[in-house]
């Protein structure tokens, strides 16, 4: 049994040799290299659901996917970050946002009330500079707020 992240050709092809059974798993590219299959914006589109299950299983499949928590924060904050832009604005020129981006952001909306939305924004902030601060781990706080969505 043999568990890794990345194995390069010839590995895979002695392994292979000696081997009943060999599976990987995760597509692979070209180079051989396993290509990250994750979608993180479907973990924005359940933020802007507002579907708690739904956001705390992708993100779990985003850690095991080796995203960094920070890359999965900046697209959480970005879903947040849109829909504010999306309420305030009048089309999605005056918002600076893509048409399809405006358009989901203005669907996702109505799952929020204004206020909500500022605080989840405060929070999401908020946490990235506290845990460079050493006060508190990045992971952990941030589910406890996908949580509390």
């Amino acid at each position: 049994f043999l568990l890794e992240g990345e194995i390069d050709s010839a590995t895979l092809a002695k392994l292979e040799k000696v081997s009943e059974r060999v599976e990987c798993f995760g597509k692979r590219t070209k180079e051989g290299k396993q290509k990250n299959t994750f979608n993180t914006f479907a973990l924005a589109d359940a933020l802007g659901a507002r579907d708690r299950r739904k956001l705390w299983v992708l993100y779990q499949k985003g850690k095991r996917a080796n995203l960094a928590d920070e890359e999965m924060h900046g697209v959480l904050f970005w879903q947040v970050k849109n829909i504010l832009l999306a309420k305030s604005a009048k089309n999605a020129k005056d918002a600076g946002l893509n048409p399809f981006v405006y358009d989901k952001a203005i669907s996702f909306a109505k799952n929020y009330s204004d206020e909500e939305l500022k605080a989840l924004s405060r929070a999401l902030i908020a946490l990235t500079h506290e845990s460079r601060r050493g006060n508190g781990v990045l992971s952990i706080a941030l589910e406890r707020i996908l949580l509390g969505v």
